[in-house]
């Protein structure tokens, strides 16, 4: 639909700042992160976000997970991490780049020792630069 239609819609590329890619990995470690379970539609009860994993909360989840969709088909993807987060643990990124190295994607996956939810603790401008500008194949 629209203009250029003779370019292809598929993303190109992603480049992945602490996302959560699981979903329902996600919630059953973290119960108590209110701003995920308001994105899924769960209800409010007296103010407050019900934090109730219904079958409705836990299928949207999925629905909503990147690594839902993994196949071999899917964007080369770099990933950037950082063991000192306290909101998008590690393991969401390992989950992911796991998913697919085993599909046979183009995957790479920076973890930080410092870094915590943050793109300044992960590493310097300029290191970060040079690692997606690598990745990417610019010179």
């Amino acid at each position: 639909v629209g203009e250029n239609l003779d370019q292809s819609s598929q993303v190109q590329c992603v480049i992945n700042f602490y996302g959560p890619t699981d979903l329902v990995h996600f919630l059953k470690k973290n119960p108590c992160v209110d701003c995920i379970y308001q994105v899924l539609g769960a209800k409010k009860e007296n103010g407050k976000v019900s934090r109730e994993l219904t079958e409705e909360i836990l299928a949207m989840a999925e629905r909503c997970s990147p690594i839902t969709y993994v196949s071999e088909k899917s964007s080369p993807s770099l990933h950037f991490y950082g063991v000192m987060d306290r909101v998008v643990p590690v393991s969401q990124g390992c989950m992911l780049y796991e998913a697919q190295w085993k599909a046979g994607v183009r995957t790479q996956l920076f973890i930080s020792n410092t870094g915590v939810h943050s793109v300044k603790t992960i590493a310097s401008h300029d290191e970060l630069a040079a690692m997606i500008f690598d990745f990417l194949g610019w010179e």
